[in-house]
């Protein structure tokens, strides 16, 4: 269903997301929603063209009040999106990656991993649930564990 698309990223992937997912209004129209995890265009400098602040804002400006959740060990909440969210409808989810995975001593060694999404917590479950919310509830299949 094309008006049930959510665009994801983790890590670069995050920000691309937002660089590559909003570069313009018609790739900004096709995405019901937007999902990142560790990262977020336009909270520090890349190394990218057009990785400043405002062109950052300029792309989240095209969400045009869609929603986006916001997960990771350190948001980019504090001190960049808390003082721009008319943009969008944002989440912000904190996830304490190693607390799941028993960081030092776990089978993940680092707290940069997307592989808590694997792992039935409280987290996961509020991913699965703004998803299905997002999508209009049909996403019966991301409830079931």
């Amino acid at each position: 269903d094309p008006e049930r698309v959510i665009v994801c990223g983790f890590s670069r992937g995050a920000i691309g997301t937002s660089y590559i997912g909003l570069a313009d209004d018609e790739i900004a129209a096709l995405w019901a929603g937007i999902f990142t995890f560790d990262h977020f265009d336009g909270h520090k400098k890349w190394g990218y063209p057009e990785d400043d602040r405002a062109s950052a804002l300029d792309r989240l400006a095209r969400l045009r009040g869609r929603p986006v959740l916001v997960g990771g060990q350190q948001t980019a909440k504090e001190g960049y999106l808390e003082d721009h969210l008319e943009l969008a409808d944002f989440t912000f989810l904190d996830v304490p990656t190693g607390t799941i995975f028993k960081i030092p001593g776990g089978e993940i060694q680092s707290t940069h991993t997307d592989m808590w999404l694997h792992r039935d917590s409280t987290y996961r479950r509020q991913v699965r649930a703004w998803m299905s919310t997002v999508l209009g509830g049909t996403v019966k299949s991301l409830n079931k564990e």
